[in-house]
Formats: C-alpha cells, sequence, structure tokens
C-alpha cells in the first residue's frame, strides 16, 4: 500500500526564510526543479514579497497610463516617482530603493500573469532610453525568473518594449499580494 501523499502548501503561506533556503539549494545544487516548487515560482513569490508600499496593478497602470499619453510610449522614473508620490521631492538612494523595489514587484507580477514586462517602458529622462546598464538589469531579473531572453538582451527588450506598448489598463489582473 502506498503511503498518502502530503498537501503542499500554497507558495503564498510558505515564510520568506524557507524559500530564501530552497532558492539557495536549487542554485548550489544547479537545478531548477525537484522540490515542491520550482526554483521560478521561488523567485516570483520572493520578488511578489519585496517591500514595496505600492500594489504591483496600480504601479503597472501607471506605467501604462504614463506611457501611453506620450507620443513615443514610453515614461521616465520621474513621472512614475511624481504619479506615484506626489508631492515628494526625490530623494537620491531611498526613492531610488522605493521605486526599484516597485519596479520589482511589477516584474514579478508581469510573470505571473504572463504580461510582457511593463517595466521597459519606463526610461532615463536624462537620455531618453533604458541604459545599457538597465537593459541588462531587466534582461537578468527576466532570466532569474525562467524567461527566456535569446537572442540577446537588447533584442529581447525591444520585443518586450513593442509588446508592452500594446498593453491596456483594463487588460491588466488584479494583483495577488
Amino acid at each position: 500500500m502506498r503511503p498518502p501523499q502530503r498537501a503542499i502548501a500554497p507558495i503564498s503561506e510558505v515564510s520568506t526564510d524557507r524559500l530564501r533556503d530552497m532558492e539557495r539549494r536549487y542554485v548550489e545544487q544547479g537545478r531548477t526543479e525537484g522540490g515542491p516548487y520550482t526554483l521560478f515560482e521561488i523567485r516570483i513569490e520572493l520578488r511578489r514579497r519585496l517591500p514595496s508600499t505600492f500594489d504591483p496593478r496600480i504601479v503597472a497602470s501607471k506605467i501604462v497610463e504614463l506611457a501611453q499619453a506620450n507620443p513615443n510610449g514610453l515614461t521616465t522614473y520621474k513621472a512614475l516617482w511624481d504619479v506615484l508620490r506626489p508631492g515628494e521631492a526625490w530623494k537620491g538612494h531611498n526613492s531610488q530603493t522605493t521605486l526599484g523595489n516597485a519596479l520589482g514587484t511589477v516584474i514579478a507580477y508581469c510573470c505571473q500573469n504572463r504580461l510582457p514586462i511593463l517595466t521597459v517602458l519606463v526610461i532615463n529622462g536624462s537620455i531618453g532610453a533604458l541604459t545599457d546598464k538597465a537593459i541588462f538589469n531587466i534582461a537578468q531579473e527576466c532570466r532569474d525568473l525562467g524567461m527566456d531572453t535569446a537572442p540577446n538582451d537588447r533584442a529581447f527588450v525591444e520585443r518586450q518594449v513593442e509588446a508592452a506598448k500594446a498593453i491596456t489598463v483594463a487588460a491588466l489582473p488584479a494583483a495577488d499580494r
């Protein structure tokens, strides 16, 4: 007689420390699956839990709204900050961390909901484009979450930009926070 299988708890009920431990073991073993959750499911859940005062769907909807209001279909970090924190001045590293965590939760939200990566629409206002570093970081984050970024980071991000420009706010599902 076969022993009964244990029910697997939803990943949202697993402690952050436990998820980090599972992620570490996967990486040490060079594996992506074999436990109750895949490495990519764990990483998406950990990104979803990044400390953010913003709901990822709200941030995603603001990105889409701001980008659609511009002729180039893009928005800037400053414009996003101003709409998320109206009247609050940008305060260097603290503001950068706050916005970075919010954008990290949006990437996880996009992966989880099979949406294009909407953060590619947020560009450096000084140069009017994503920096090479931003392109690499976005592609690396997506690879870490199991996305195929071939043939190269720039081509991947360009595909994401075109797909993200086609998204409407109405197409965004509720966030699972």
